[in-house]
């Protein structure tokens, strides 16, 4: 007997996931194409976000200013130390070269606090797999412009770990012997073999 039937099999939801981007960008990498098998944490979308490159360009500016200004106020600090010692400087000039000093570096500090912090929120510039699991579209390419939006979906990803594939998995089937491999191994089809055949 030979069994033909045709369908949908439909994605559980906590095993599917369709990646979008985190802010307006621009894909930088997508290292992984339809039918890759994608492990947990693994880079799936590198982003270049606009926004983000441009404030940290700002605030790096900031940090080598920051510093720029200590360095300064460190010298003047140990020029106006040195004619304080010998007397030829006044009490108020040496105490303005030491407040002035103080305050580049805490300036210098500061600034170099937000960078970091800044720097940390980088990690939104890149998408790791939330679960191992297998690429099964790819909707974008790298260059292209995307948006935080559903409708501007850049993969999606499913999860390879389930051992009843029909809830984890959209594909059309439509010839008798993928219906007839499901029949015969319903407990030990694996996406990736759903994906072979």
């Amino acid at each position: 007997d030979v069994a033909t039937a045709s369908g949908t099999i439909v994605p559980a939801a906590a095993a599917d996931w369709t990646v979008v981007s985190t802010d307006i960008a621009e894909i930088a990498e997508l290292p992984k194409k339809a039918k890759d098998v994608v492990a947990a944490g693994e880079i799936l979308v590198r982003l270049d976000i606009a926004s983000l490159t441009q404030e940290l360009s700002a605030l790096e500016l900031g940090v080598l200013d920051a510093a720029s200004r200590a360095d300064r106020a460190k010298a003047e600090l140990a020029r106006q130390t040195s004619l304080f010692e010998r007397g030829l400087t006044s009490r108020n000039a040496f105490d303005a070269a030491r407040l002035e000093q103080s305050a580049a570096e805490t300036n210098a500090v500061a600034a170099r606090t937000r960078f970091e912090s800044l720097k940390v929120t980088e990690n939104r510039a890149i998408i790791r797999a939330r679960f191992s699991g297998v690429v099964t579209e790819v909707f974008r390419s790298v260059g292209d412009q995307v948006r935080p939006t559903p409708e501007d979906a850049i993969l999606r990803v499913i999860d390879a770990g389930t051992s009843a594939p029909w809830a984890h998995l959209t594909q059309e089937w439509s010839d008798g012997p993928n219906l007839r491999a499901l029949i015969a191994r319903p407990g030990e089809v694996s996406v990736p073999d759903l994906l072979g055949l």
